[in-house]
């Protein structure tokens, strides 16, 4: 048994949306930890694991681009890229790291 495509997509986009969700409630509280951003992801992940489950390996192996492409859609559009680029451009984006980006 396959899963189609759409149920495919909706349940992924579940997983990323439910994990970004996640990590907002609980950054909201104070600094998250690593050992609960790894159970963040581990959860969303086993979710992505699980619809692939009907797939065989070659099949697998042949939809994991199309997994990650899926994946990282869903990511941009939840958390917006509009919504990250004040944050990276704060970070200092564009400035080299290097004794290059002092002109040296």
């Amino acid at each position: 048994m396959t899963t189609p495509a759409p149920e495919m997509y909706r349940r992924i986009d579940e997983a990323v949306v439910d994990m970004i969700n996640e990590f907002r409630i609980q950054r909201a509280t104070g600094p998250l930890p690593d050992k609960a951003l790894d159970q963040i992801v581990f959860r969303a992940v086993h979710s992505v694991v699980q619809v692939l489950g009907p797939y065989t390996r070659d099949e697998r192996n042949v939809l994991w681009p199309s997994v990650l492409r899926m994946l990282l859609a869903s990511f941009i559009r939840e958390i917006g890229i509009a919504d990250t680029m004040p944050r990276a451009a704060e970070g200092g984006e564009g400035k080299e790291k290097t004794d290059r980006g002092r002109g040296q």
